[in-house]
């Protein structure tokens, strides 16, 4: 394959590839507030069936981004945001790609966020029910559980469920 066959169907390669992990990136969005969701109205048995996807989502992603670096590398570029960019600004339909890329950008900033507020969601609801085992156990006269090492654990008595 000579030189200029090699740059246009990696340039071919960056522009489907862009346009793949802009709808992966839109997938992720969708499971992660479908994951939002569930942890909002208290339905937290669904997430059994969202982590795998959101997990497999991922590794695509992962995958689709280490072959647009290794395209951008192909054809010279730096296999970052900085290569990318640079890529961007020699291409004829560089406006239109830029527009694509910028959408990424802000997709996957989008995701990320959304990601972190589920996190609070998440461990917000695990204080919640950490202190609800208390209120039952103090309740019951137990003092104990056994954690997942298998060795007893206090629990804290004195808290009160909905104190920090």
């Amino acid at each position: 394959m000579n030189t200029h066959t090699h740059a246009s169907a990696s340039t071919f390669t960056i522009d489907s590839l862009l346009a793949e992990e802009r709808a992966l990136t839109r997938s992720i969005l969708g499971v992660l507030l479908s994951e939002r969701e569930a942890l909002s109205t208290g339905h937290p048995e669904v997430l059994g069936e969202l982590v795998p996807q959101k997990n497999k989502l991922f590794e695509q992603l992962a995958d689709l981004t280490r072959q647009r670096q290794v395209a951008l590398a192909q054809l010279g570029f730096t296999a970052d945001r900085v290569g990318m960019e640079t890529w961007l600004g020699r291409q004829a339909n560089g406006k239109r790609l830029r527009g694509e890329w910028l959408a990424l950008l802000a997709d996957l900033q989008n995701a990320k966020e959304t990601n972190r507020v589920n996190g609070r969601l998440i461990d917000d609801q695990m204080r919640i029910n950490r202190q609800t085992l208390d209120v039952l156990m103090h309740a019951s006269g137990r003092t104990g559980v056994y954690g997942a090492d298998g060795r007893t654990h206090s629990l804290n008595a004195s808290r009160r469920f909905g104190s920090a």
